[in-house]
C-alpha cells in the first residue's frame, strides 16, 4: 500500500507541474453545517461515525481493487440527491 501511494503522489505531481491545472477545490467545498442524531444500528465494517453528530461516512473497497465505474457513478448518482453531501475519492 505504501509503494501505491508513494507511485499515486508522484504521479499526480506530475502531472499537476506538467498540466498546470486551473482547479481549485477550493472553489467546490463547503462547510458541512447539518446534523442528525445518532443511530448505532447504521454502524458496520464500512459505515463509520464523523467527527460531525449524527453523520456517518460509508468506506467503499471494491474486491480485488477494482472499482466497477457503473457502480460509483450510481452511487454518485445517488448522493447528489442527498443534503450536504460529499464524495471523495482517495488512493
Amino acid at each position: 500500500a505504501e509503494a501505491f501511494i508513494k507511485t499515486y503522489e508522484e504521479t499526480l505531481a506530475m502531472v499537476k507541474e506538467v498540466e498546470q491545472l486551473t482547479i481549485n477545490p477550493a472553489d467546490y467545498t463547503y462547510e458541512i453545517t447539518k446534523t442528525g442524531k445518532r443511530d448505532n444500528s447504521v454502524e458496520n465494517d464500512r459505515i463509520h461515525r464523523q467527527k460531525q453528530e449524527g453523520l456517518y461516512y460509508v468506506e467503499y473497497h471494491p474486491a480485488g481493487g477494482d472499482a466497477n465505474v457503473e457502480h460509483l457513478l450510481s452511487a454518485l448518482d445517488y448522493a447528489v440527491t442527498l443534503d450536504q453531501v460529499e464524495a471523495r475519492i482517495a488512493p
